[in-house]
């Protein structure tokens, strides 16, 4: 995202890991005593510089639903599922291309379900050839060649792979 230099959407797959990403973005890139700035944002439907979702809320706003993600992050965070209710509609594509958004993060890349896939896919159809970054641990090597070729159509071709003993060898696991 850094190098690129350009407004960013990262998507997450539950509210505890979007709230870690915020979180360890500002711990380790601004200084200790500032809060979050005003630049982050976690409402799809209000973009900043940086915008944190869950790809629940994506798919949700493409279904004209809210989700009350701040709601749930107080009242039971161990279900990790946010609330869903009716909404007006709102053009997502339109508010990120406003906000000039051309880098798609997608962290574990790999869980994505079948609902999130459309919407991701109409996202990124939408934005002007956006750099995505598609962030797994596995990647699934398991599944079927149409699924593969879902999942190839998204993140694009794997261009690195870093194994368990470079992780090992540099601490990370």
């Amino acid at each position: 995202m850094r190098r690129v230099g350009q407004p960013a959407l990262i998507l997450a797959p539950t509210i505890t890991i979007r709230n870690q990403w915020i979180e360890r973005l500002t711990s380790l890139f601004l200084p200790e005593d500032e809060e979050r700035p005003d630049w982050i944002s976690k409402d799809i439907r209000k973009p900043k510089f940086l915008t944190v979702i869950t790809y629940q809320a994506l798919h949700a706003a493409f279904s004209n639903e809210d989700v009350d993600e701040e709601l749930q992050d107080a009242e039971d965070e161990a279900e990790d599922q946010p609330r869903v209710t009716q909404s007006k509609s709102v053009d997502v594509i339109a508010l990120l291309a406003e906000q000039n958004v051309n880098v798609l993060v997608l962290d574990e890349a790999h869980h994505l379900r079948n609902e999130w896939w459309k919407a991701l896919i109409k996202l990124k159809a939408g934005l002007v050839k956006p750099k995505t970054v598609a962030l797994t641990a596995s990647p699934p090597y398991d599944v079927d060649f149409k699924e593969w070729q879902k999942y190839e159509e998204l993140c694009g071709p794997i261009d690195a792979e870093i194994s368990v003993p470079e992780l090992v060898q540099r601490g990370d696991l």
